[in-house]
């Protein structure tokens, strides 16, 4: 994804339900040095968030994502920014100023974003415990508003649904970055 994507500026973002397919897992390096993939979340509710730092919305976003993560149960739900198509340092030196305890997956050339049909930054997924995508954002959200703590307990307490993970050639690929 290019500088030249939409990056959303209104303030009336709000989480939608997901009507479309599954996505791919992926495993990405992350700004601490390790690697990053659905399959390190198993069972929990996972917000991934892709944004990049030059977008205004998205830094607006980051602030609001690190408070849901301190309100949140670790055990049971997890948040993963996805960092798209940035150079690391830049993405470090954005971090280095704004720290988040949660984790920053590099997706260096934007095939993440790509595969999961990003079209716009920031755009956010929330997933289901079986990792399956039940809602999503385009835009920036609130995360601290009381309706989201409400719908992400609700889908904590959901039955998850069995299903079949495939290994995609993303996953194969970006381990081999």
């Amino acid at each position: 994804m290019q500088k030249a994507a939409r990056a959303e500026t209104a303030q009336s973002a709000s989480l939608q339900p997901w009507a479309g397919g599954s996505h791919p897992n992926f495993s990405l390096k992350t700004l601490g040095g390790g690697t990053e993939n659905l399959v390190n979340h198993a069972n929990r509710i996972v917000v991934v968030h892709f944004f990049a730092t030059w977008c205004e919305p998205c830094r607006r976003e980051i602030g609001s994502l690190q408070d849901l993560s301190k309100r949140l149960p670790q055990d049971r739900f997890s948040i993963i920014g996805v960092d798209v198509a940035e150079v690391e340092i830049r993405v470090r030196r954005f971090f280095d100023s704004l720290p988040v305890t949660f984790p920053i997956a590099l997706d260096r050339d934007g095939a993440v974003a790509k595969a999961w049909d990003v079209n716009m930054l920031p755009t956010t997924f929330v997933l289901g415990r079986d990792q399956s995508p039940r809602f999503y954002v385009q835009g920036d959200l609130d995360w601290n508003h009381p309706d989201i703590d409400r719908l992400l307990i609700a889908l904590e307490n959901e039955t998850p649904k069995k299903r079949n993970r495939r290994t995609s050639t993303l996953e194969r690929t970006n381990q081999q970055d």
